[in-house]
């Protein structure tokens, strides 16, 4: 599970650098005025999510899945759009990898 969460991962984060330098870039792809304004932000973040998942799982899912949030609340569309869902799905599966060591370690003291 933590692998599949890491590929991915790694493949949005190289979506996110291929949409950054793409002739539109990421501003012109949406039309609300506050998720254009918001949206890079939320990118950075996540993206830092991501790279901080390799070594603190469980902060990087919440803070995953809190942007996926937030920017379902700002742009109520992104709760349908397949990207916006496969962006989460890593932050799911790092909190449940941090959940499975912390219930290992739990047992082992037993």
């Amino acid at each position: 599970i933590r692998w599949v969460a890491r590929v991915l991962g790694i493949l949005i984060i190289m979506s996110f650098v291929a949409m950054h330098f793409s002739e539109d870039g990421l501003s012109k792809s949406y039309g609300l005025e506050l998720t254009r304004d918001i949206l890079p932000l939320n990118w950075i973040i996540t993206i830092a999510a991501y790279i901080l998942a390799w070594k603190w799982e469980r902060a990087s899912g919440i803070l995953i899945l809190t942007m996926y949030i937030i920017h379902g609340i700002l742009d109520p569309r992104a709760w349908f759009v397949p990207f916006w869902i496969i962006m989460a799905i890593p932050g799911f599966l790092f909190l449940v990898c941090s959940l499975e060591r912390k219930k290992r370690t739990e047992n082992k003291e037993d």
